[in-house]
């Protein structure tokens, strides 16, 4: 596994500075992912307060800045199973998560296909590949090579008709 795991730090060398914001929801809508300063601003409106002013470390808050944020779940220490990519659902910015199996095999599907040459934002590229290293078993390695290998042959040589980034894609 040394060469997987040298591929994946070439990755991740293209990648975020440091994770994405973890992923938070509110109690009343368990539904929706957001990053912290949106939950913050949705759970304003459930107040109908708009976003707060300015936030309090929690050893400083009031009761009532307390029942503000006790609505608010999620965090660092949670990380959302996912069948794909997450996003804020508010912002757009791309969230940590982690994939399923189901998740695995579709990003594996959709990012074969992807022509790296057209990827507009190489750390988001960069992280969805991250997270294809991160639950990948042995059964999807070779398909995360290929993927990472051509990924980093488009960085290196940025000419679609090249013959190396064309690496692992079916014709």
């Amino acid at each position: 596994m040394g060469e997987m795991h040298d591929l994946r730090r070439s990755v991740c060398r293209h990648s975020f500075e440091r994770n994405p914001p973890s992923q938070h929801w509110l109690e009343s809508d368990a539904g929706t992912s957001y990053c912290w300063d949106c939950a913050v601003v949705a759970r304003g409106r459930e107040f109908e307060l708009g976003p707060l002013l300015t936030i309090s470390p929690w050893y400083s808050r009031n009761d009532w800045q307390e029942a503000f944020f006790a609505g608010i779940d999620g965090g660092d220490w949670y990380s959302a199973i996912e069948d794909g990519t997450k996003r804020c659902d508010r912002c757009g910015c791309t969230l940590h998560y982690w994939l399923t199996d189901y998740g695995l095999d579709e990003e594996i599907a959709y990012w074969r296909d992807v022509d790296f040459a057209d990827a507009s934002d190489t750390q988001e590229t960069a992280y969805a590949i991250d997270r294809l290293f991160e639950v990948s078993d042995e059964g999807a390695c070779a398909d995360v090579r290929d993927i990472a290998q051509r990924f980093l042959a488009v960085l290196t040589n940025p000419n679609p008709d090249h013959p190396v980034s064309q690496i692992g894609r079916e014709e």
